[in-house]
């Protein structure tokens, strides 16, 4: 049987290329009807990252490809936390991956996929920018980013339409946006995505992306999440993407996230990337 391409982008760095492998391990097992397809694009990524993630896909027949960022357009956007510029770089998706392409799926390193994805991948986009999952947020987020009530998609799993991205040139109104209000931005090039997006964006199941808000049951509540309890144990117990997001990360010492196994499930040391026979 032939199977079709799944083309997956990540923007890794070297805190997060082991994690990143992870996610594409947990990618690999879960959905077996496609070919994958990386690409890696990145600012500063050392040999040693580069070669884990090289050992990874060889070992596993994934073809993939590296893009080399060296000097970025959005070097001198906005900074929050500890995160850096390169933070940005999957606005450049469209310029950097072939324009064959119009269709990829973004995924952070923080991530477990533990469902097919062929549903989600082949889904079709329509003239909208993006498909994603929504976020619960406050009335301060609509009236920062002039939303009006058209709502606000976490943007760490993002199905992008990279040929409406050239056609409507949203690589310029990223860098107009963070020109003109860069007064407004918070989350950085999430907030960016959903300024310029709004209005031209398809939502997700929640179940495509589960942050760990879901998982802090002490704050459940149905108004606040809009779900019924029973939907809300549903989604927490069986979804798709689980999204190690926040500070509640599996690796850090402590956590507490219910889910925290499966990562671990999907975890490759670099011995075990080097000797396990595939």
């Amino acid at each position: 049987m032939n199977r079709s391409v799944l083309h997956v982008a990540i923007t890794p760095d070297d805190h997060y290329v082991h994690h990143g492998i992870a996610m594409l391990n947990s990618l690999r097992q879960n959905n077996r009807y496609h070919r994958l397809f990386v690409h890696v694009i990145y600012s500063n990524l050392s040999f040693s990252s580069r070669l884990k993630l090289r050992i990874f896909c060889f070992k596993f027949g994934i073809n993939f490809k590296f893009y080399r960022i060296q000097s970025s357009p959005f070097d001198s956007a906005p900074l929050a936390f500890h995160f850096s510029s390169t933070v940005y770089n999957r606005l450049l998706l469209a310029s950097y991956l072939d324009v064959n392409i119009e269709k990829v799926l973004y995924l952070d390193c923080d991530l477990i996929i533990l469902k097919d994805l062929s549903d989600l991948y082949e889904m079709d986009l329509g003239n909208n920018y993006l498909a994603a999952v929504e976020e619960t947020i406050t009335q301060d987020v609509d009236e920062r980013l002039c939303l009006e009530g058209r709502g606000y998609f976490n943007a760490g799993v993002l199905l992008l339409n990279l040929k409406a991205w050239r056609q409507q040139d949203l690589e310029r109104a990223f860098l107009q946006f963070i020109s003109e209000k860069a007064e407004k931005i918070k989350y950085l090039d999430q907030d960016v995505l959903n300024y310029c997006s709004r209005g031209h964006w398809i939502r997700l199941d929640r179940h495509y992306n589960v942050t760990h808000f879901y998982y802090d049951h002490s704050n459940y509540s149905e108004e606040y999440f809009k779900l019924t309890k029973g939907a809300y144990e549903s989604l927490t117990e069986n979804p798709s993407i689980v999204h190690f997001s926040g500070h509640k990360k599996p690796w850090i010492e402590g956590c507490d996230h219910p889910k925290k196994d499966v990562y671990f499930k999907y975890e490759l040391s670099f011995k075990k990337l080097l000797f396990n026979k595939k």
